[in-house]
């Protein structure tokens, strides 16, 4: 008597390819990339309003009295307010420690935020850290905007453009 345990070669490959077929579909269903872009414009919206938070407790603060932040805008240079905010937000200034950058870390760091954020993406750092801050005081309330600019799915979230951009180039945004 032969004692046949085991499967064979056909079972083990008609296995193999149905349960590759089943990966597939569930991986486009989940489609990866997407739920990564996501995560970062979450990261990205609570970072914004995390900034712009911090703004608004320094602005409220005794010391302060109603004035906006006094960062320091490159090496060297004086000390300016929150720049205002231009056609497509084109006088925003990014935050970050670069000589082209708003860098508001003595004013808003340790009393307000732990760190100056820096935006998920790899291609940001503490010198240009990917969001932007501006103020539009043509209303009759003057209001700060910051600016994330390299939203990936949630890309007009918000109804701003990336800075000095194209109108078409929209970024994620917080006003207040």
């Amino acid at each position: 008597m032969k004692n046949n345990k085991g499967f064979t070669l056909i079972e083990l490959l008609i296995v193999i390819g149905i349960i590759s077929i089943l990966a597939g579909i569930v991986l486009v269903a989940v489609n990866p990339a997407e739920q990564f872009g996501k995560a970062n414009d979450s990261e990205r919206k609570s970072e914004i309003s995390m900034i712009l938070g911090a703004v608004y407790q320094y602005q409220t603060s005794p010391t302060a009295r109603g004035a906006l932040p006094i960062c320091e805008t490159g090496a060297g240079d004086t000390p300016t307010a929150i720049p205002a905010c231009g056609t497509e937000y084109a006088g925003a200034l990014e935050l970050g420690t670069a000589v082209t950058s708003l860098d508001c870390t003595d004013v808003l760091v340790p009393s307000y935020l732990r760190e100056i954020p820096i935006d998920p993406t790899s291609t940001y750092d503490a010198t240009a850290t990917g969001y932007w801050v501006c103020q539009d005081s043509t209303g009759s309330v003057s209001r700060v905007y910051v600016i994330a600019e390299g939203a990936e799915v949630y890309s007009d979230d918000g109804g701003c453009s990336t800075p000095g951009a194209v109108a078409t180039e929209a970024a994620m945004c917080v006003s207040g």
